[in-house]
This record gives structure tokens, sequence and C-alpha cells, in this order.
């Protein structure tokens, strides 16, 4: 029973990581329901100290990849942000080292050969 549980948690802790790595988010939101529930029962079931590390050490694995999507989705909302203020206006700092605001007026294009 409990290398079943194991390789489910194995296999699960894997399919994840894909979702992970592809970005598929849609597919991340399914998998966290099935995947509390078998580590509830994996817990439960008192592993040895093989299955817990292989299962840690998954858990890390994955734990790291989340944190650098999440990083990288900061970086990107700041930086669209950044993108944003900008076409509102721009700031600059003066000789004096006073920040200075200029405002866009009416975006002009402006084309050249």
């Amino acid at each position: 029973m409990t290398d079943r549980i194991t390789l489910l948690c194995e296999n699960l802790l894997k399919e994840e990581w894909t979702a992970l790595r592809t970005g598929d988010l849609e597919k991340l939101s399914g998998l966290t329901v099935r995947k509390d529930a078998l580590i509830a029962e994996f817990m439960q079931l008192a592993p040895d100290g093989a299955a817990l590390a292989r299962m840690t050490t998954l858990m890390n694995r994955n734990g790291k990849l989340l944190e650098a999507r999440c990083a990288g989705i900061r970086a990107a909302a700041a930086r669209l942000a950044e993108i944003r203020s900008v076409k509102d206006g721009l700031s600059l700092y003066t000789q004096a080292g006073q920040k200075e605001r200029i405002d866009a007026s009416d975006p002009v294009m402006e084309r050249r050969a």
C-alpha cells in the first residue's frame, strides 16, 4: 500500500514539475487538490526514510521552480508597469538632482527614413 501511494505521489509531483516547466497553469490548478489528498494519505502511512527523502526532494525541486515562475511573473508585471508609466509621462532628474516629471501630451508618432 505504501509503495502504491509513494509511486502515485512521485508521479503526481513529476506531472506538476512538467506543468510548471511548460507553464500549464490550468493543469497546475487541477493538480493541487489531488496533490493535497495524496500527500495527506502518504503521511498517514508513516513512510520510511527513503520514501520521505524522495518526496522531499521532488517537492523542493517543484517549490524552487514555482518560486522562479512567480519571480518571472512579478518581473514582467513590474516591467509592464514601467512601460505604462512612460506612456503617461517621463520622470527625469535635473542637474541639481531634483526629480522632474515630463507629462506626455498628445503622443505623436515620428517617422524616420
